[in-house]
C-alpha cells in the first residue's frame, strides 16, 4: 500500500526458492509380530518410552495372504502425528491374513499409547467440558480515547474508567486515568516504555488496557490491573477463563459475535457499543507518507477507497498508524437488546470525536435515541 516495487524486486522474488515447511518430528522404531491364531502385537519407542499394543487375530488367508510390503506400507503411515519411523522389524507368518483397517487400528493404538499424559486424543478432546469463567459482570461504562484532548466533563462523569495512550499520560493523565498500552513494543523500546509506565503509576494510574499477552508482566511488575483488549479476541468461555487464569481483571469481548453469543459468556467479559474497530497497524507512518510531517504531527489522516469511503488513521507510539473502520458500532437505540442479553459491561471507542461528538454521542446512549443519519454499523 504504502511502498514501490522495482521491477529487479518482483524478479528476485519471483526467482527466489520456495518456503518449504519445516516439521520436526519424533523418530519412533517399530517391531511387529503377526503369526497365525495369535493376537497382532505392535512394539513401539521412542527415547526412553516405550510401549506394546495388541490387535486382531490374524486367520488363514484363503486366496490373499498379507504381504510384508503391506504390513509395512500401513504400519509406517503416521501422517499428521508427531512420529516419524525410524526403523521397522516384522515378523510374518506364512498364508495369514488381517483386514487392512485391522492393520490401521493397531497402529493409531499404538500412537495413543505413546502420547505423552498431558496430550489428550481426538476421541477425549471431544468430550472435554469447556471451561466456564469465575467471575461475574459488573455494571460499568469503560471507554478509550485515541485522543484525550477530546475527552469532555460530561465524559468523565459517564464512563467509569477512561483510558488513554500511555505516550500522551504525562501531558493528559490524571488519577482516575487507565494507560493504553502501544499495540507495539520492539525490546529497543522497552526501557522507555518503562519509564513511561513507572510515571503513569506516579501520577495515579491503576489500570492498564493490553492486547498483546507479551505485555502482561509489564503491566503486572507495575502493580497495574489488566484489561484484556480487543485484539486478544476473547470469543468463548475458555478464552476468557483462560485470561482470568493469566490474571486479567476483565476483558473486552470480540466485537464479531453476536448478542446472544456475547450473553453466554461468563466471567468480567464487556462488549463494545460504540465505536470504529482497528483494522489494521502500520509499522511505516502513513500520516507522513500522504501529507508530510504536518500531517503526522497532528496525528490524523484518512485513507480514501475508490468509492471515496474515508478510513481514519491515527498515529500511534513511535510513528506507527492504526487505521479505523470507516463506521462505528452503534447501539444507542439497541439498548433493550442489550439489556435482554445482560450485557451490562460496555465499552466505548473514541476515535476522531471532538468534544461536541463525544457529549451528543453520550446523549443518544442515555436518552436511547438514535443520532439521525448516522452511518454506522449495529450488532445483531
Amino acid at each position: 500500500m504504502l511502498g514501490v516495487r522495482s521491477e529487479s524486486d518482483k524478479r528476485e522474488s519471483g526467482e527466489s526458492v520456495r518456503f518449504e515447511r519445516i516439521e520436526r518430528k519424533i523418530p519412533i522404531k517399530l517391531r511387529a509380530r503377526i503369526v497365525m491364531d495369535e493376537p497382532m502385537e505392535l512394539y513401539g519407542r521412542v527415547g526412553e518410552q516405550e510401549a506394546t499394543v495388541l490387535g486382531a487375530v490374524p486367520q488363514a488367508a484363503i486366496n490373499a495372504p498379507l504381504t510384508r510390503e503391506t504390513v509395512e506400507r500401513n504400519l509406517l503411515k503416521f501422517g499428521a502425528t508427531p512420529y516419524t519411523p525410524e526403523s521397522i522389524e516384522i515378523e510374518l507368518g506364512e498364508c495369514v491374513m488381517v483386514p487392512i483397517s485391522a492393520l490401521n487400528s493397531l497402529r493409531r493404538a499404538l500412537v495413543d499409547e505413546l502420547a505423552p499424559k498431558n496430550l489428550r486424543t481426538e476421541s477425549e478432546l471431544s468430550r472435554v467440558a469447556l471451561d466456564r469463567p469465575e467471575q461475574k459482570r459488573d455494571r460499568m461504562r469503560t471507554t478509550q480515547f485515541y485522543d484525550p484532548s477530546a475527552i469532555s466533563e460530561r465524559a468523565e462523569r459517564f464512563f467509569d474508567r477512561i483510558f488513554i495512550p500511555l505516550e500522551l499520560f504525562e501531558r493528559y493523565g490524571k488519577a482516575e486515568y487507565g494507560v493504553m498500552l502501544p499495540e507495539v513494543i520492539y525490546d529497543s523500546e522497552m526501557p522507555r516504555v518503562t519509564e513511561m509506565l513507572s510515571g503513569a503509576t506516579e501520577k495515579g494510574a491503576k489500570y492498564a488496557l493490553v492486547g498483546n499477552l507479551g505485555h502482561l508482566d509489564l503491566v503486572k511488575e507495575f502493580g497495574l490491573a489488566a484489561v484484556g483488549d480487543i485484539r486478544l479476541n476473547a470469543y468463548n468461555n475458555s478464552s476468557v477463563s483462560a485470561f482470568e487464569e493469566l490474571g486479567f481483571e476483565s476483558v473486552i469481548l470480540s466485537p464479531e459475535l453476536s448478542l446472544a453469543q456475547q450473553r453466554d459468556i461468563g466471567g468480567r467479559s464487556a462488549s463494545v457499543v460504540y465505536g470504529r474497530l482497528p483494522l489494521m497497524i502500520t509499522e511505516k507512518c502513513v500520516g507522513r507518507e500522504l501529507g508530510g510531517c504536518a500531517a503526522c504531527d497532528a496525528g490524523k489522516t484518512v485513507l480514501r477507497d475508490r468509492r471515496g469511503v474515508e478510513f481514519p488513521v491515527m498515529r500511534r507510539y513511535e510513528h506507527r498508524s492504526v487505521i479505523f473502520n470507516s463506521v462505528p458500532i452503534y447501539m444507542a437505540d439497541r439498548s433493550g437488546a442489550l439489556k435482554d442479553n445482560r450485557l451490562t459491561m460496555q465499552h466505548f471507542i473514541f476515535t476522531v470525536e471532538n468534544r461536541a461528538t463525544v457529549d451528543r454521542i453520550i446523549d443518544s446512549y442515555e436518552s436511547g435515541i438514535a443520532i439521525a443519519n448516522l452511518q454506522c454499523k449495529r450488532i445483531k
